[in-house]
């Protein structure tokens, strides 16, 4: 079998299940990875032309849930298979069945398993605020306390991504649409007018702007995963609010970090709701042997996978039953809440084809109004009438579900 993922982070872990699958069962996997830092970018065109090509060769798709949603017609269903080998359902998060239960044309039909979940969070220095504000008022109070005399108030990440035509908005766009989610509006209406580039949609952007020119380090629009942490870890901010993929593995290492057992994790104010990504495993129609296939996905997904995922190889499995284990809340007090936030949270890409137009267009008013070249109403005017023509010549399909 061959599958088609990312030089991700949990590639490591993928590996190991592939070796011992194979030891186990005699079947040959191959894993194919375009590498960073620009491997993401080439999935879907990738994905795309092999999934139309004359001689498909992959088996098996791992990345964000989006990507199916562009190959509906080639994803093989498993609702059968499920049932058929038995594969435990239960105690994932509750995302995993409030928004990938189906696809927009077949609702009821799943096509792929979860591997991991990703969403921001606020991480933030629990020595320095002992109680975690609940309005973005007091949100902001607290920020201008802690900046001044060359610390920050805050940090996020303005470059994870400076290869997309847009640059590095991709995890700052995510901040701005969980600022947006927190005054409870839907993204869009249900038939796909939005939502988010009104009133509403300014006035959060307009809010992150403020946040980041008064109380973030000049330098932030370089900043990336791993300087943004370095920020925190430093002791040079007081909040950070990042997805926490370089985070997580270092916040505990005294070699790595100033600020051990001085951090902890707190809801968005307002009703606390982010956007996520989930990775999904998907098997595709071509696939030459779907029960083999189906079982590796299952093997890699499955109770016991998503508890050596969490505590060997420190990925945040898409499991409640790992995160909210004795075990794991020994080990990070914070998964509470984390999983708290991850229970409220709603999907950043919307399921239809269109998923990167749209975010794309939101990435672009974001970027020109956080850098300084238009303002929020007017970036998002831009967003709103890329929208427009978009679905004018592709409305979605189905209605949008929030």
């Amino acid at each position: 079998m061959k599958i088609l993922s990312s030089d991700d982070s949990y590639k490591l872990a993928l590996k190991a299940f592939a070796r011992e699958f194979e030891a186990e069962t005699g079947a040959t996997i191959e894993i194919v990875s375009p590498p960073n830092p620009h491997g993401w970018y080439y999935l879907e065109p990738l994905l795309e032309a092999d999934v139309f090509s004359e001689d498909p060769q992959f088996d098996i798709f791992c990345q964000n849930r989006e990507f199916a949603f562009q190959i509906e017609p080639h994803l093989l269903p498993l609702n059968s298979l499920i049932e058929k080998f038995d594969y435990d359902m239960k105690e994932f998060l509750k995302p995993v069945y409030r928004f990938d239960s189906g696809m927009p044309r077949h609702p009821d039909t799943r096509v792929g398993l979860p591997i991991r979940i990703l969403s921001p969070f606020i991480f933030y220095r629990k020595d320095l605020i002992k109680e975690f504000p609940t309005t973005w008022d007091d949100y902001e109070t607290m920020l201008e306390e802690y900046t001044g005399g060359g610390k920050f108030g805050l940090a996020v990440e303005g470059m994870a991504y400076p290869y997309h035509p847009f640059g590095g908005v991709h995890d700052l766009n995510k901040v701005f649409i969980a600022r947006y989610l927190s005054f409870g509006d839907p993204m869009f209406t249900s038939d796909w007018n939005p939502l988010i580039t009104g009133e509403m949609g300014v006035a959060a952007l307009e809010m992150l702007k403020r946040q980041i020119d008064r109380y973030a380090s000049p330098d932030w629009i370089n900043w990336g995963w791993k300087e943004a942490a370095d920020a925190f870890l430093s002791g040079k901010v007081a909040v950070i609010e990042t997805v926490g993929t370089d985070l997580l593995h270092r916040l505990q290492d005294s070699t790595q970090s100033e600020v051990v057992d001085k951090w902890d994790v707190g809801l968005y104010p307002g009703n606390g709701i982010a956007p996520y990504t989930i990775h999904n495993m998907l098997i595709l129609k071509y696939c030459k042997h779907p029960e083999a296939a189906f079982e590796f996905i299952a093997y890699c997904t499955g109770p016991e996978s998503a508890r050596r995922l969490y505590f060997d190889y420190h990925e945040q499995s898409a499991r409640k039953s790992v995160l909210n284990s004795p075990q794991a809340l020994a080990k990070d007090p914070s998964l509470g809440t984390r999983v708290e936030s991850l229970e409220r949270a709603i999907p950043i890409y919307l399921p239809v084809p269109q998923c990167y137009e749209i975010e794309e267009a939101l990435w672009g008013g974001v970027t020109l109004s956080t850098y300084g070249y238009l303002s929020a109403k007017d970036a998002l005017d831009y967003t709103a009438r890329r929208l427009k023509i978009l679905f004018r010549g592709n409305p979605p399909v189905g209605e949008y579900k929030y």
